[in-house]
């Protein structure tokens, strides 16, 4: 008789299936989507100008300075505690996904709304909205033994404010960070799907 996949596996494929069928529309469609990337792009720069300063500090808790080193104290953590599974599985998840935005950045090539110092040129997907999520979800995951809802909701909307403090300083479209936390999305799922023995 063949094994019945767990509902839990089933749940998480179809989350990778439809995050990255979104994803791949939104790089389809991506010349069709500009004028709800300018619409957006205004808007939040309009509505988030007065409150520029503290998300370019929400922006830095994305960045490639502050990224790393959470990196290392999350994978380093885990080793602590004699997880060295999930240390292994967090590290390989992070940077692969780091990675694979950046590939996707320079096949695209594709310009953001201003010039960004110390980036790469591209900006589609945003590896601010995509990586971070990746970091701190399964950092969470794996560290906390007891799940709870707040915790991870408030984990989930730090991650997407991330993304939308790089519409507000004008950095990143509104395509490029949807993409991004698509993917981010897809890539929590995959890993979840394969970290179980």
């Amino acid at each position: 008789m063949k094994k019945q996949s767990h509902p839990r596996n089933q749940v998480l494929w179809i989350v990778v299936i439809v995050s990255l069928v979104l994803f791949a529309t939104i790089l389809i469609q991506h010349d069709n989507l500009r004028p709800l990337d300018l619409s957006a792009n205004f808007f939040f720069q309009e509505w988030g100008f007065p409150y520029y300063n503290f998300f370019n500090f929400i922006s830095f808790l994305g960045s490639i300075y502050w990224i790393p080193l959470m990196f290392v104290l999350f994978v380093g953590l885990l080793w602590k505690k004699k997880k060295h599974r999930e240390a292994i599985i967090l590290a390989v998840a992070v940077v692969s996904n780091y990675i694979i935005v950046n590939v996707i950045k320079l096949v695209t090539n594709w310009s953001r709304p201003t010039e960004v110092p110390l980036s790469l040129s591209g900006t589609f997907p945003s590896a601010h909205a995509a990586t971070p999520f990746v970091l701190y979800i399964l950092a969470y995951i794996f560290l906390v033994k007891k799940h709870r809802v707040l915790p991870f909701i408030g984990i989930v909307l730090l991650a997407i404010v991330i993304g939308v403090s790089r519409m507000v300083v004008n950095a990143h479209w509104l395509t490029d960070v949807l993409a991004g936390v698509l993917l981010a999305i897809a890539w929590i799922s995959g890993t979840l799907l394969f970290s179980k023995k």
